[in-house]
């Protein structure tokens, strides 16, 4: 967020430069820009950042004639830190990107009516935000990520006034027909909504983030209900969805968590990506016979118990139902054509699928139900059952079973039946687990090498790892890890060698470990997120490159590029602040040589004042003190910038102060 705050105050000093030569009058402290014979934008100016309160006016008289404001321009009032109140007019229709953005302290909105609320035109901003990880020079981790920010001062300030008066109840007034896109994203005072018969469509992001919001009444005439129009409404629960309604659009009701029912009427035909992912206490789902299509993650992290897709469904896509911890059965019609990669991934409960199909269908992808769970679930004989409809048939099939002992190792059976209908070996994600000397489980599988074994998670799918507090039922390591340099399982001694991609990810307990000589790679991410790892001890011959370790020492966090050197990275949230001196060397179990500053490292951070820099340091990435508009010199034990470090790694051209030894105590 903080980085967010500092691009945007950057743009915003361009605005207000812009504001400052191109406003065409100044009213009661106020900028404006005429934009026709009756009608004028407010816009940005420094003066604002001083101002506490803000009453915007419906009309305002230059040069004796009366123009109606009815826009907020772009970057209007970004980053005002003081600013707490705000009071729009009736005549404003159009609030431009990021207006708000940044405005820490704003605490209310007040609009003259709800129906003017409700028409405002929002400006969403796409800031695409790219972070880069380097080591010599070398990018080995590039993320992009784009997000939309938001425009109404209601997100920011959560509290809603009408005509002096704080709503907690909200009635849409009697001729609202479209609800626009924000118009009370963030307002958490609101606990009802009642929307009116005349109302036709709900926007995108309508009511997303009212966490006070219990409940809402959708009439008949809405005819459409916007992307994430309620998602993170985390009292929400319950909710009917109007036969009007032909889609279920992505993220509609996103993390609500508190959701326990849901009616879908049997006019919707898709059931759009995500549209109830997380909505964790979600037990009571009727997936209508209209409904052909169910995207991406639409259900995943639900409490559904038993699942009865209709007969309209053709397609089922990935992740639909991933983490359904409570669901025990599945029904899946003939007419089902293609089940994506995870449909029923993570669901450790789901003991039987009764699939009408005789065989797999063509268009099924492999993996669609193939998990660490269902390994399990075969050794205990929890099969799919094709051809069935779980009824009667099954019941037969259960008294014929019953009648006629099996004479056929069950085990040996349902890993030939897993491989032929899934193509994917019976096998846990690992082979064996084992206590280590201290005290931690680890868990183990077999490499080419008969003799050797890597530690890996005893996890499916790793990226699910940094949601739950356990992983695969297992607790995380925590406290002082030594790793083992070798394992005893069933008789046999085994060489530890390796550290899998992401093992300890997020083991927030994590404070410490020890790397024996006999591991030869570790890799990427393997301890990332261990944010309480202050000390690693890498012997002497381990070959560790690229190590995957994050580290802290003081306020800085770093790198572990191989057993004796690291590089200073971005801290996860760009807090770095105050007067940053960066040492030549760290003690954290092993002494490391400080080597390097990584790309972004710290970029954004809008509070740091100085940084030291010592003559170790061999590289800087790209961005390394980008919009750090408080940095006033950056100090370098080196006499000139040494070969290695970035072209851009100091883009806003801040002061540099070289041959600074007098700063180095």
């Amino acid at each position: 967020m903080k980085r967010v705050l500092a691009v945007l105050f950057a743009t915003m000093l361009v605005g207000q430069a812009w504001a400052t030569k191109n406003y065409d009058f100044k009213s009661e402290m106020l900028y404006y820009k005429i934009v026709d014979q009756s009608t004028v934008q407010l816009v940005g100016s420094d003066t604002y950042k001083k101002l506490v309160s803000v009453i915007i006016p419906e009309t305002v008289t230059y040069k004796k004639k009366n123009y109606t404001v009815v826009r907020i321009d772009d970057n209007a009032f970004s980053n005002c830190r003081v600013l707490e109140y705000v009071s729009i007019p009736v005549s404003v229709i159009s609030i431009g990107g990021n207006a708000f953005e940044g405005c820490a302290k704003l605490k209310k909105a007040e609009f003259a009516s709800v129906e003017s609320l409700c028409q405002i035109k929002f400006t969403d901003t796409k800031m695409e935000e790219t972070k880069q990880k380097q080591y010599q020079g070398r990018v080995y981790e590039t993320i992009k990520s784009t997000k939309n920010i938001n425009s109404n001062p209601l997100f920011y300030a959560h509290h809603l006034y009408i005509n002096g008066k704080e709503i907690t109840d909200l009635i849409i007034p009697k001729g609202v027909t479209n609800i626009s896109n924000r118009a009370f994203c963030g307002c958490s005072s609101i606990t009802s909504v009642i929307i009116p018969e005349s109302v036709i469509s709900i926007g995108n992001y309508a009511f997303e983030g009212c966490t006070n919001l219990v409940s809402v009444t959708i009439p008949n005439s809405v005819k459409s209900i916007g992307f994430s129009a309620f998602a993170d409404c985390t009292n929400l629960m319950s909710v009917t969805i109007p036969n009007t309604v032909t889609e279920i659009c992505p993220m509609t009701f996103r993390k609500c968590s508190k959701l326990e029912s849901v009616s879908i009427p049997n006019s919707v035909l898709k059931i759009g990506h995500s549209a109830f992912y997380g909505c964790e206490n979600l037990v009571d789902v009727n997936i209508p016979n209209s409904v052909k299509e169910i995207e991406y993650s639409a259900f995943g992290r639900c409490k559904i118990q038993t699942l009865d897709i209709p007969s309209s469904v053709e397609k089922i896509g990935d992740k639909a139902f991933i983490s359904c911890l409570n669901l025990t059965q599945v029904k899946i019609p003939e007419s089902v054509k293609a089940i994506e990669e995870d449909a029923f991934s993570n669901c450790p409960n789901l003991k039987i699928v009764y699939c009408q199909a005789k065989v797999k269908p063509e268009g099924w992808d492999t993996y669609w139900i193939a998990d660490k769970q269902l390994s399990k679930s075969f050794s205990r004989n929890e099969i799919i059952k094709w051809g069935n409809d779980g009824n009667a048939t099954a019941n037969k099939e259960k008294q014929k079973n019953a009648e006629t002992p099996s004479t056929v190792n069950k085990e040996n059976e349902v890993e030939n039946l897993f491989q032929a209908w899934v193509d994917v070996p019976a096998e846990r994600y690992y082979d064996f687990s084992a206590v280590c000397s201290s005290g931690q489980t680890l868990y183990f599988k077999y490499m080419f090498n008969p003799k050797t074994v890597r530690i890996c998670r005893p996890m499916w799918y790793p990226n699910l790892v940094g949601e739950y507090k356990t992983y695969g039922n297992c607790e995380k390591p925590k406290g002082n890890l030594i790793i083992p340099e070798t394992v005893t399982y069933e008789g046999k001694t085994y060489i530890v060698t390796e550290i899998s991609a992401g093992v300890f990810y997020n083991s927030k307990g994590l404070t410490s470990v020890t790397i024996p000589n006999s591991i030869n790679s570790i890799g990427s991410d393997a301890f990332a997120g261990c944010d309480n790892l202050t000390s690693v001890t890498i012997n002497s011959e381990a070959q560790i490159n690229d190590a995957g370790i994050y580290l802290k020492k003081g306020q800085l966090w770093y790198y572990v590029l191989d057993k004796s050197t690291v590089s200073v990275v971005s801290d996860g949230n760009q807090n770095y602040a105050g007067d940053i001196v960066i040492p030549s060397k760290i003690t954290a179990g092993n002494t490391f040589s400080v080597i390097g500053i990584g790309g972004y490292a710290f970029a954004e951070c809008i509070d740091l004042k100085s940084v030291t820099i010592p003559n170790t340091i061999k590289t800087i990435g790209e961005n390394a003190f980008r919009s750090c508009i408080h940095l006033t010199a950056i100090y370098c034990q080196a006499k000139s910038e040494p070969f290695g470090w970035n072209a851009n790694w100091n883009p806003n051209k801040y002061k540099v102060v070289w041959g600074a030894i007098d700063k180095f105590k």
